[in-house]
């Protein structure tokens, strides 16, 4: 094995782990807290009768 396939290899394995760990992440991001707060946050913005009462008070 020579200089440049090892090369190579050492750049797919960089590309394999970043790919790997950005779909671990994605993953893992995936909680029931996570999936909760959206839906508490969907409700809260679309539950507003005018335009601007979802600022007006901060929760």
């Amino acid at each position: 094995m020579d200089a440049e396939s090892r090369l190579q290899l050492v750049q797919q394995g960089r590309l394999a782990a970043t790919v790997t760990a950005f779909l671990a992440g994605l993953v893992f991001s995936f909680n029931p807290v996570a999936m909760a707060a959206v839906a508490v946050t969907l409700a809260y913005v679309t539950k507003a009768r005018e335009n601007l009462q979802a600022t007006q008070y901060p929760g």
